[in-house]
């Protein structure tokens, strides 16, 4: 049974159903809360925490509820939307460390506005994440987003340097660290890293540690000039062993490397106006090559390398079908093509979800060493079902995507996500690499960590939130609090 909660109305609490319909659902899952806040400031958020804390009452923050594992949506209690926190940003030199600029930025700020903004004064924030145009910069930090850009610039982690937030009793606080803290780039978003920053604890915690209201990230005082690359495979493991070649030539200037299996240039294929496909090509790569002054330079030594690579291959007119970008308008069209891949996977799952089918996706990471072992292994697993596979490759993080029709595909293809997940950590990588746990995916903390390690992380959560009241169902099972 549901449980009850009396939420008063002066917390501004929203009750009217159909208000909270606009509220009850993800890209991929539903679910309705009690009511809906929407504070208009960091003192509100405190109030209304300060409430929740005395009384039991659970809050889940959200952004724009663009994530991936329900870790956005509430079935009980409070959904704290910071849609309406401060949105404006401001960009000071560290008086810390000269020479080096920080970003002071509302929650509610939208990522692409933010860095659009800054690029026209010549500043460069890297995170990339695909929900750019959609998400709000307090949740990249929550959840440490990456992105397409990740190969050369991880993760969110590496350029938070310090952040406002409330705590689940109400109190304000303010944190900061500095570059000798700069916080690792790779890929890792499962459950707590064991540090001592505080920073580092609220980056990833998907609000089950307290509400960002305001966070200060490191900022480029330059913005880099690259090239966008499109690259045809005959096979997936011609593709994979470029991965690896390409990854030990590139000197810094391999920006992003993205795979894209057949499946998804069909999607691009069908949805993309003027992608062009060579019909053999059964895999694809998307670079972006920075470059300082000229592209020509990056330019020829890359095709260099393609040359090298599709002669071993004995694919050498496949160099033929290599297709660069230069051009603003080009790239943002070449990034428009990346992101109609997931928009139309979500889609089609969509219209599956009154079956009991859906999407189940994949975040699981291994080293570059053992990508070619991870794909012919899960692809021995297909048997029948339906994905498409696109992602981050040069980090060794694809995203596998099955599209289950009801519910025993649904459930069949659950069963193979846990298998897969197992089999990445046995080879040295993860369970999740960039989009968390939430509440759909909870049950993969124990695959990647000791039992020992789960207690560290559970008595943390104790210590900041001892009456568990913030983001329940995130990252833990609830059973872990009974």
């Amino acid at each position: 049974m549901k449980p009850h909660y009396d939420i008063p109305n002066d917390l501004g609490a929203i009750k009217d159903r159909d208000i909270l319909e606009g509220y009850s659902s993800d890209p991929l899952h539903v679910a309705m809360p009690d009511a809906l806040v929407r504070p208009q400031s960091v003192e509100e958020v405190s109030r209304i925490l300060s409430y929740c804390h005395s009384h039991g009452i659970p809050v889940t923050p959200c952004g724009n509820q663009t994530s991936l594992t329900a870790a956005a949506i509430a079935d009980h209690g409070i959904l704290m939307s910071s849609e309406k926190l401060e949105s404006g940003w401001r960009i000071h030199e560290d008086p810390e460390q000269p020479g080096r600029w920080l970003a002071y930025v509302g929650a509610a700020a939208n990522l692409a506005a933010f860095q659009d903004s800054i690029a026209a004064q010549g500043f460069f924030y890297p995170p990339d994440p695909t929900s750019r145009e959609e998400i709000l910069v307090g949740a990249t930090v929550a959840t440490n987003a990456s992105g397409e850009d990740s190969f050369k610039y991880g993760s969110t982690r590496r350029w938070v340097r310090g952040l406002q937030y409330v705590r689940p009793d109400g109190e304000i606080r303010r944190v900061m660290r500095y570059a000798d803290e700069k916080g690792s780039a790779h890929k890792n978003t499962c459950g707590y890293p064991f540090r001592e920053s505080e920073v580092d604890l609220l980056i990833g915690c998907e609000g089950t540690l307290g509400v960002i209201t305001e966070v200060i990230v490191e900022v480029l005082p330059f913005v880099p000039e690259f090239v966008s690359m499109f690259v045809f495979f005959e096979n997936e493991g011609h593709a994979l062993w470029a991965v690896g070649q390409m990854a030990e030539r590139s000197s810094g200037e391999l920006r992003c490397c993205e795979y894209m299996d057949r499946a998804a240039l069909d999607i691009l294929v069908q949805g993309a106006d003027g992608f062009q496909c060579p019909e053999t090509a059964e895999a694809a790569l998307y670079l972006k090559l920075e470059f300082a002054g000229d592209c020509q330079g990056v330019l020829e030594t890359w095709l260099d390398h393609l040359e090298g690579i599709f002669d071993h291959l004995q694919s050498a007119h496949l160099l033929d079908a290599v297709q660069a970008f230069t051009d603003a308008p080009a790239q943002r069209m070449l990034r428009h093509w990346r992101h109609l891949i997931p928009a139309t996977i979500n889609e089609r799952a969509a219209q599956y979800r009154d079956y009991g089918g859906g999407k189940v996706g994949t975040d699981w990471y291994v080293p570059l060493n053992r990508l070619t072992e991870m794909f012919t292994r899960v692809r021995d697993d297909q048997d029948g079902a339906d994905w498409v596979v696109f992602g981050h490759i040069g980090n060794g993080h694809p995203h596998f995507n099955f599209i289950a029709k009801d519910l025993r595909e649904y459930q069949r293809d659950r069963e193979l996500l846990f298998k897969h997940c197992q089999l990445a950590v046995e080879l040295g990588g993860g369970v999740s690499g960039e989009h968390g746990l939430g509440k759909k995916k909870s049950q993969l903390l124990a695959m990647q960590y000791s039992e020992r390690d789960i207690q560290e992380m559970v008595a943390i959560k104790r210590k900041y939130d001892p009456q568990h009241i913030m983001a329940p169902g995130n990252i833990f099972p609830d059973s872990l609090f009974k």
